[in-house]
């Protein structure tokens, strides 16, 4: 992830503006051709990645979670935020232990969590057409929709993160994506 912010930010790619303004110290008041323009070194991008984590720096991201990441969990990931049901179905067939897995990053998020699109990482603040669905597997599988993670300092469950994302209501589902975790139990708390 650091690489591939150094890479983008080399290219003078503007999505990796919104990283490094946001979790590279220093970076915050810059516009966004000053930060296209400032020297990156792969350091700075890794300490970028890992305050977006929740980490204070590369180091303390490595001794905490030196087996970044669990590829089947990630994999899962990104079949929850890319909405890929036959993935997700897939995976969690192969290894139930999937559905309440939580991130190695400093929030340590579940799948369902991860459906807010919201605190976790910044590529995957995405919300599928089919949210939904995907909701209603993970609960299936038995996902925990009262189950908290570390977002913004504070521990936080999903129906809250949904309800205060642009990307659920973006993508025009936020209030059935709701609807579908309220019917399971989910609460607004903490």
């Amino acid at each position: 992830m650091a690489l591939r912010l150094h890479e983008a930010h080399g290219k003078r790619d503007p999505r990796a503006v919104f990283q490094i303004r946001n979790w590279l110290p220093g970076a915050a008041r810059e516009d966004d051709e000053q930060i296209l323009l400032r020297p990156l070194a792969l350091d700075d991008a890794r300490l970028a990645i890992a305050r977006e984590h929740g980490w204070e720096s590369w180091p303390e991201l490595m001794r905490a979670a030196p087996g970044l990441p669990d590829r089947a969990f990630e994999r899962a990931v990104q079949a929850t935020v890319q909405g890929d049901l036959q993935e997700l179905h897939s995976l969690l067939r192969e290894e139930p232990r999937l559905v309440s897995a939580r991130s190695s990053f400093a929030h340590h998020a579940t799948l369902v969590h991860y459906l807010g699109a919201n605190g976790v990482e910044f590529h995957r603040q995405v919300t599928p057409y089919n949210a939904p669905e995907v909701a209603h597997a993970l609960i299936g599988a038995g996902a925990h929709v009262n189950a908290t993670a570390r977002f913004y300092g504070k521990e936080t469950a999903v129906l809250p993160l949904i309800m205060t994302s642009a990307h659920p209501r973006a993508a025009g589902v936020a209030n059935q994506l709701i609807a579908v975790l309220k019917s399971a139990g989910a609460s607004a708390g903490p």
